[in-house]
């Protein structure tokens, strides 16, 4: 019975697993426009970027209130899982010793 169980769940296994074997094709954008477009948007993302690390260092809620959605949440390494509301309250200022390089 326990080799029969085995086996069925092997099944499951594989064939989940061969569902999401093969990803998607990317969309390729035209020679003409994938540079300008990959240049800008990286540029657009380390914006973003640096400014929620400067404004965790200053425990500032404003750009995570403007960027996060109303509907997001979070879960933590305990399996916690935490609101944007709970998120913005619990931001506090990085120590003054602590700078953003």
């Amino acid at each position: 019975m326990k080799q029969l169980i085995y086996a069925v769940m092997f099944v499951i296994a594989s064939l989940s697993l061969s569902t999401f074997a093969k990803p998607p094709e990317p969309t390729a954008l035209p020679a003409s426009q994938a540079g300008a477009s990959a240049s800008k948007t990286e540029v657009e993302l380390r914006e973003i970027i640096n400014n929620l690390m400067e404004a965790n260092l200053r425990g500032d809620g404003k750009v995570y209130a403007k960027i996060l959605a109303d509907t997001y949440t979070s879960t933590d390494n305990e399996g916690n899982i935490h609101t944007k509301a709970e998120i913005l309250k619990e931001l506090q200022p990085m120590p003054a010793s602590l700078k953003f390089v």
